[in-house]
């Protein structure tokens, strides 16, 4: 597979995946969490990417190039996306029950997959120094909401200052082909 459908692969599979966890919201409850966890996944592999400067997988850090000014501010948005994505999902992994999701057995009694009490929260031994579970759910959602709005100006910059970039994207406009726009 060629190395940037490699990279687009990925992008669109975190794309698909955030959207269906942000939609699936509360209402989903496992399919939630499962999504969740495939959205961990696809940011740590595409972190360890970046790390390991596989070919086709653009770099994350901005570059010093002159000239490069519409790189630097798309690649300083994808890492705002990170930072945001990361924030979101973290708090997300703290809220859940992961013996009860994963299926294996407790020894000892655990809250339900969502706290909804501060008391069952401290109870189960995963409150953060001082957070009550219901502070922990609402930076979940700020943080998700704030992720989508960045993938907006994410998709936005790059629509109106990066548009070959952008439509090479989308599946059949790659840069094996030779369409023109």
């Amino acid at each position: 597979m060629n190395p940037f459908n490699r990279f687009r692969l990925l992008h669109g599979l975190f794309v698909i995946g955030f959207l269906a966890v942000y939609f699936s919201g509360d209402d989903g409850d496992l399919l939630h969490v499962w999504l969740g966890y495939g959205l961990v996944v696809l940011v740590a592999v595409r972190l360890l990417l970046a790390l390991i400067r596989v070919k086709g997988f653009p770099a994350l850090w901005p570059t010093s190039r002159p000239g490069a000014v519409s790189i630097t501010v798309s690649r300083m948005l994808v890492i705002a996306l990170f930072v945001s994505a990361s924030a979101t999902l973290t708090t997300g992994l703290l809220m859940v029950d992961h013996v009860r999701v994963l299926g294996l057995a407790a020894t000892q009694v655990i809250a339900p997959a969502y706290a909804d009490d501060d008391e069952a929260w401290e109870k189960s031994g995963r409150m953060l120094s001082g957070f009550s579970s219901h502070a922990v759910e609402e930076t979940h959602e700020i943080t998700a909401n704030a992720t989508l709005i960045i993938a907006l100006a994410h998709l936005g910059f790059l629509l109106a200052f990066r548009r070959r970039f952008a439509i090479s994207m989308i599946p059949g406009f790659g840069p094996a082909t030779k369409r023109r726009l």
